[in-house]
């Protein structure tokens, strides 16, 4: 068996290779200590060698003591908790230097005269070469925890102890202690030795925090519920990038060891530049971020910006010096573009790694991406509003040797077309009326260097493309009103929704400017053509919500992977986004939770697709639809609702159609079913709404539920809406049948006790009312409730329990 450094985070020992390793009896721990056996032997050393327990001298002592002044000072803290845990067992805890050699000890008062028969105590040495075998002095050469347990120590006379020790690293990777806990052997524990590694991590963590106080230290670990705990991993870089550190869990995740990470930067460890992950901590909440590691593990992370986020910078040489703030005499242009939020890095943490969640049409785009993101290859973004172009933009420039160099974004649709021209080439002072003293510099020039990305790039001013076309073809830009030609180097990316073809079919886009753009071509898919779409929501969540732990209830989760998401990511993320703070503390986002409009949009969307469908379906002939025998059996097309409830329904009303409303299909096609109702003889119909309805049902004469009137505008149809039905008690025959205890209306025969076939259920009729009155609103449920004299949230729920 190969024995393993466990700081070594090349080839660091597994949990489970440890564990064999101390863990007395086992194959694995035999052979260990038959090695130390070994090398106590070639020490010179036998068995019966007497202990040396000669005491130090007091100066030598306070020397050592003032030596390993920082150690001791980190680690008793530690020591505290850890003898708290092993109090009245026999045991002691020593803390002992890089040789061995303690340092400091606590213990309980009837094993400390034990302990003094073999010298535990501190000053004395407890290396291999002076004691033989023993948990202190084999754990500083295996450089792993050890237990020795009673006939393993090399020495007779130390064989009535039990020793568990773990050895302590510097954040360089360096031994410089070991923390062991010994006691009686009748008193072992095989879960001292987990206490004794864990407060050790303890230790190192803290000594690595204070080491490294001024530097950015990232957190990480692949589950985030173990952030802030003694696993998690944690690295240490300077301000421009460079990698200074890691604990021994960080050596773990990156799956290298310390001198095979000290080649690496930042960015090089987790696919995306420092700058960026500074850029969301001064700006943004600091909640803990999703990040892709070298190797394509994905783990959850924050991190601590040190003299950065103090203001503070370092030189080249990594000393640090005052940060100066940017003057007033700077350019106004200057300043502009510090605060111009379009100018700034952006705020996305992005890489095309961390884009890549999943989905085949995804990861298609960034494997072509990645192949020309260090050419000088043009690349053209195409995909719907919100699929996220210009977060692809931003992760492409990310990955890019530009990457410390400036992102601008410009939308070329956001920008009037009397003002594009200055804002993307400048103009110099007095070029034109209301023009800054000094001039502007233009978007062009500020992404000198970097990278600019021109947003609907479609919807730019046919004027603007031949301009645009030079700066791309010779590499250079002349502000307005100047007569001089400013050299620039930048990589262009473009995006637009618009199908550029047809755009220069109609005489909208320049030809040559297209072919221009077109090197690289690359379509983002739609929200709804994705397949990772839970992926997406669970990151969203991660990074816009207060409560990292919240969560999509199944339902709402279930309705999200059926939309049509017409808004794609944006329209998701802002959902997300609204929905997690109406959870208040709720761990869950449900219905209730989510905003109106989509409740709405999602209705309509579902509404529509069931129309499409039944629109479809073979038609019945009108015939039968009116002469249907009442024994025939009711359609069972729409949802059935097994909820009941009270409530008001109105007659449906027909609206017209808006002239900039969604192409939803027509409702006006007769409903195919019948309902029988009782109804005493001479009674009158009363009242409207649902009354007449039943007064049609009475006489034969329902065939729709839909009035053919259409109605001119919206004033007209809220004048006509009829009011909530009023119900007479003395309208039915209750002797005859009690329609709310059976849960249907029967027909006019019911009244001379005649035996109803098939009748309808009311759950049924409440369900058509619903979608009827859904239909005839076109999905708006806000004005469907209104018709109905129901609640949105009761049309929700039954709606949600199909």
């Amino acid at each position: 068996m190969a024995f393993l450094s466990e700081r070594d985070g090349g080839s660091l020992a597994s949990n489970a290779q440890v564990i064999e390793l101390i863990d007395p009896g086992t194959e694995g721990h035999l052979e260990f200590i038959r090695r130390a056996h070994q090398r106590s032997t070639a020490a010179g050393l036998d068995t019966t060698s007497k202990v040396d327990m000669a005491p130090p001298p007091s100066s030598a002592l306070k020397e050592l003591i003032e030596k390993n002044n920082r150690l001791k000072s980190c680690a008793l803290p530690f020591m505290e908790t850890l003898y708290e845990q092993v109090v009245n067992t026999h045991s002691m805890v020593l803390l002992t230097d890089a040789s061995g050699t303690i340092i400091e000890s606590l213990g309980d008062d009837d094993f400390l005269v034990k302990a003094q028969k073999v010298a535990l105590a501190p000053g004395v040495t407890w290396s291999e070469e002076h004691k033989g075998t023993n948990a202190i002095g084999t754990a500083l050469i295996e450089e792993l925890p050890t237990v020795v347990h009673g006939q393993d120590h090399f020495l007779d006379v130390n064989r009535f102890l039990t020793c568990s020790a773990a050895p302590i690293f510097d954040p360089n990777g360096v031994a410089i202690g070991v923390l062991d806990v010994t006691g009686d052997y009748r008193s072992y524990h095989r879960h001292t030795m987990g206490l004794v590694r864990m407060s050790a991590q303890m230790i190192e963590n803290h000594l690595f925090n204070s080491s490294f106080q001024d530097a950015i230290i990232v957190q990480f670990h692949q589950r985030g519920e173990f952030l802030g705990s003694v696993v998690e991993g944690a690295a240490a870089f300077s301000p421009a990038g460079k990698f200074l550190a890691a604990n021994r869990a960080a050596m773990v995740q990156f799956g290298m060891s310390a001198n095979a990470l000290k080649s690496h930067t930042f960015s090089s460890l987790f696919g995306m530049p420092l700058s960026a992950l500074i850029d969301h901590y001064r700006t943004c909440n600091p909640i803990p971020l999703i990040l892709c590691l070298h190797n394509g593990n994905q783990v959850t992370a924050r991190a601590s910006l040190g003299s950065v986020g103090r203001g503070r910078i370092f030189d080249s040489v990594g000393l640090v010096k005052n940060h100066v703030e940017p003057s007033v005499s700077q350019q106004p242009n200057q300043v502009s573009l510090k605060s111009n939020t379009t100018c700034q890095k952006s705020r996305h943490l992005s890489s095309l790694k961390y884009l890549n969640t999943g989905d085949p049409q995804v990861a298609k785009i960034i494997e072509k991406v990645g192949k020309v993101i260090d050419k000088d290859i043009p690349i053209l973004i195409l995909g719907e509003t919100g699929t996220g172009k210009e977060i692809l933009a931003q992760a492409i420039h990310n990955d890019s040797p530009r990457a410390d160099k400036p992102f601008v974004a410009v939308n070329c649709a956001s920008i009037p077309e009397t003002l594009i021209e200055s804002e993307l080439f400048g103009y110099e002072d007095g070029a034109f009326t209301g023009a800054k003293k000094k001039g502007s510099q233009g978007r062009i020039l500020q992404a000198n260097g970097g990278t600019l990305f021109l947003d609907e790039i479609g919807d730019m001013p046919i004027s603007l493309q031949a301009r645009l076309l030079r700066v791309l073809q010779e590499r250079v830009v002349t502000p307005l009103g100047s007569q001089k030609s400013i050299p620039v180097n930048l990589q262009v990316i473009c995006a637009t929704h618009r199908n550029l073809r047809d755009q220069i079919a109609t005489g909208h886009f320049r030809e040559d400017l297209y072919y221009r753009l077109h090197g690289l071509v690359v379509r983002i898919p739609a929200l709804r053509e994705r397949t990772d779409l839970q992926k997406i929501i669970h990151r969203i969540l991660e990074n816009e919500s207060h409560n990292p732990r919240i969560r999509v209830s199944p339902e709402v989760m279930k309705a999200f992977t059926t939309h049509a998401w017409p808004g794609n990511i944006r329209q998701l993320t802002n959902i997300l986004r609204t929905a997690s703070v109406m959870t208040d503390e709720a761990e869950t986002i449900e219905w209730d939770h989510l905003p109106d409009d989509f409740l709405d949009e999602w209705h309509a969307l579902r509404l529509d697709n069931k129309t499409r469908q039944a629109d479809q379906a073979p038609a019945q002939p009108e015939e039968n639809l009116h002469t249907a025998p009442a024994s025939a059996p009711v359609a069972s097309t729409r949802p059935q609702f097994s909820v009941r409830s009270n409530f008001s329904m109105q007659t449906k009303i027909a609206a017209p159609p808006r002239n900039n409303a969604p192409a939803f299909p027509s409702k006006s096609r007769a409903s195919a079913f019948e309902v029988q109702v009782h109804h005493r003889p001479g009674a009158t119909p009363k009242g409207s709404g649902l009354d007449q309805t039943f007064s049609k049902f009475r006489e034969g004469r329902f065939d729709s539920w839909t009035h053919s009137q259409k109605l001119a505008n919206r004033e007209e149809l809220a004048e006509t809406l009829p009011q909530a039905p009023r119900f007479r008690e003395d309208s039915y025959d209750t002797r005859a049948y009690d329609a709310r205890a059976q849960g249907y209306l029967g027909s006019r025969q019911a009244t001379a006790r005649a035996p109803v076939d098939n009748p309808i259920n009311l759950d049924d009729l409440e369900s058509r009312a619903i979608q009827d009155a859904l239909e005839t609103c076109r999905g708006n449920v806000s004005a469907a409730a209104r018709m109905l004299g129901i609640s949105r949230n009761t049309i929700y729920r039954r709606l949600n329990s199909k």
